[in-house]
């Protein structure tokens, strides 16, 4: 197949090194197989698959895992397979599926390639999926280092991840197994167009194919060319956070202040990174132009995802745990009743009256940027707060929480990330993880600022019992 990049050559290493393939049945992998088979019959080296068994899509998984088991067989080729229970995980942790189950699958690949000593692990992603991330990313307001797309290679566990097919589009790969013979399996889920990745990809991609001729290509070299831009730009940064850290790990202001801010932003990413775990993939653009704010300012603080807390002090900038300073307030539940509600902890108390709006107060806790959102009137009276719950439409034991990672709302006819919207409404990061948000039996029923679902919305002023919007103001 044109366009295949042989493992050894995308990590830089001997031809006969081991490869680990992340083998999941469907056309993408399938090729893959067959490709890297012929690979290794040339050079020599150790085939190895791995398979993950989610615990999901009922008899399909079972399937895959069939069917996987009986290409290795095929093959000659060993394989490992992962049985996990990933909406258990999802119940656990709040995350979406879709993470729970990428954390997985990644840490089981991780755990493989250690025990087996196979320094290379292989994944189908393709121009395809690597245009479709680019458009969502960009959707999202991605930095330039997002919309340097799939990474054709990069460390993992010890070793490089390698993506050989990352050249190759989708209808190539299916050329491909058709010209081959080559069997697979379809996850039915792929058309699913509530999900954002799949509507992308039955809709936007087809679009684009009929304005210009292989989109595919020209954003995957429009990917070559911004990364080797941003790659310099990381030389250029590496240099100004080697300047400015200290050896706890904090940062020099007066070494920062002044700095070009693709600079800035770039130093900042790097100190994140040395950081105890990191979420770094969780990581957006406004939380880095945050940073960068605080910076400026030189007093202050901003809470980043996870458990991270920056705190400027006028000569430095200094990381911290927010659960070491805090009380932790995950597990906050509060069922939907009537009453005022105080919640210290949080700085908020809701009110909740028969026939009269739903009423939250802030404090803003010497946090600049939440003080500035909630005081600006725009944010107070956004029409999508004044959406009208009809609430015999909502499941039983309706209550309020805080968001969890993951959380899904069924908006405008697509589940869209929380965070993604509450991003997008302009909510500062500190103000998210206090935000209550009205959840149900089905999910999230409605996320203050940013709207209510599809299912419980009205503008029916004459249908409800309760009318929810939020009033904000400071709380003693």
């Amino acid at each position: 197949m044109k366009r295949f990049t042989p493992p050894h050559q995308s990590a830089h290493v001997a031809p006969n090194t081991s490869v680990l393939l992340a083998l999941s049945g469907g056309a993408d992998s399938r090729a893959l197989l067959h490709l890297l088979a012929q690979d290794a019959g040339r050079h020599g080296y150790a085939l190895h698959l791995a398979h993950v068994h989610h615990g999901i899509r009922e008899g399909e998984a079972d399937r895959d895992e069939t069917f996987c088991r009986e290409l290795a067989a095929a093959y000659g080729c060993p394989i490992h397979v992962l049985h996990t229970d990933v909406p258990a995980i999802v119940a656990q942790t709040g995350e979406s599926p879709e993470m729970a189950g990428r954390r997985v699958r990644y840490a089981y690949f991780a755990e493989l390639m250690q025990e087996h000593h196979i320094p290379l692990l292989a994944t189908a992603h393709h121009a395809d999926d690597n245009m479709e991330t680019v458009l969502l990313r960009l959707a999202d307001g991605s930095s330039s280092t997002g919309l340097c797309g799939i990474a054709p290679a990069h460390p993992f566990a010890g070793g490089t991840l390698v993506r050989p097919l990352l050249g190759v589009t989708r209808r190539d790969i299916l050329a491909y197994c058709e010209k081959n013979h080559l069997t697979y399996v379809t996850d039915s889920t792929n058309a699913d167009t509530a999900y954002a990745r799949n509507r992308v990809r039955a809709e936007i991609i087809p679009a684009m194919e009929h304005i210009v001729p292989h989109p595919q290509m020209q954003i995957l070299r429009t990917c070559y060319t911004l990364r080797e831009d941003d790659d310099y730009l990381f030389t250029l940064a590496r240099d100004l956070h080697t300047k400015a850290r200290l050896p706890d790990g904090s940062l020099r202001l007066d070494v920062l202040q002044g700095a070009p801010p693709p600079l800035l932003r770039r130093a900042l990413l790097l100190a994140l990174r040395e950081q105890t775990a990191p979420p770094t993939h969780r990581l957006q653009l406004c939380h880095l132009d945050a940073l960068s704010q605080l910076v400026a300012r030189a007093r202050g603080m901003t809470d980043l995802p996870g458990d991270l807390r920056a705190t400027a002090d006028g000569h430095t900038l200094r990381w911290s745990q927010k659960s070491a300073q805090a009380p932790p307030v995950a597990s906050l539940f509060l069922p939907l009743t009537e009453g005022t509600h105080h919640l210290p902890q949080l700085g908020i108390t809701l009110t909740l009256t028969a026939d009269l709006p739903f009423t939250a107060t802030f404090s803003c806790r010497n946090d600049a940027q939440s003080e500035k959102f909630l005081k600006n009137p725009q944010n107070v009276y956004n029409p999508f707060i004044h959406d009208t719950l009809t609430f015999d439409t909502i499941m039983k034991g309706a209550y309020f929480r805080l968001r969890k990672e993951g959380d899904l709302l069924l908006l405008r006819g697509m589940h869209r990330k929380v965070r993604k919207l509450q991003n997008a409404a302009g909510i500062p990061p500190a103000l998210r993880e206090r935000v209550p948000l009205l959840c149900d039996e089905a999910g999230v029923v409605w996320v203050p600022f940013v709207g209510a679902r599809d299912d419980v919305s009205t503008k029916d002023k004459s249908a409800p019992r309760y009318t929810l919007h939020l009033s904000v103001g400071e709380t003693e």
